[in-house]
């Protein structure tokens, strides 16, 4: 789930559930659910792009805020994965796309898919787990013999595939 890095001190993480959020310059509460309506009242505002997937705009006055340190002149941007966020009051944030890994049941499609580590078919339906790094789909069924994802890292990008590891990333890393 998208979330917001917010530096108090220490970073805290805020999950995006897809209700609008205002950035405050309140330390003790950064963020706050903000109606839709409320664009340009509250401050600078992220929501979810409904019907899009999980893509997340900025909605913020004119020269109120930086993105990437550079300014949002129309007041709208799309954000993308590590985005750092800089309001007028001076609060510092950023956008993280980044999931965690999860076993879930396998969507299927078209085509057939096929695991990075046993090359045998995923079926529709079967525990899965998509990488949260490159999104290459692993079986993951302990009970039939094939914990392929947590057998060891990703197959295909050699990302850690513990199941409890959480996020992986940090603006500290900056």
């Amino acid at each position: 789930m998208p979330q917001l890095l917010i530096k108090q001190p220490d970073w805290c993480v805020v999950a995006l559930t897809g209700d609008p959020v205002a950035i405050t310059s309140d330390p003790d509460r950064p963020v706050r659910r903000a109606p839709d309506d409320a664009a340009g009242t509250l401050g600078p505002i992220v929501r979810r792009v409904p019907n899009i997937g999980n893509e997340y705009v900025l909605f913020c006055g004119p020269d109120s805020c930086r993105v990437n340190g550079e300014p949002v002149p129309l007041g709208i941007r799309v954000l993308r994965d590590r985005d750092e966020i800089v309001t007028a009051p001076g609060m510092r944030c950023f956008f993280s796309a980044e999931v965690c890994a999860s076993i879930v049941p396998f969507a299927g499609g078209e085509r057939a898919v096929f695991c990075p580590r046993c090359l045998l078919e995923i079926a529709t339906g079967s525990p899965s787990v998509r990488c949260p790094v490159c999104g290459v789909a692993h079986h993951e069924d302990s009970s039939q013999q094939r914990p392929c994802w947590t057998y060891a890292s990703c197959a295909a990008c050699g990302h850690k595939s513990d199941l409890d590891a959480g996020l992986q990333w940090s603006p500290e890393e900056l």
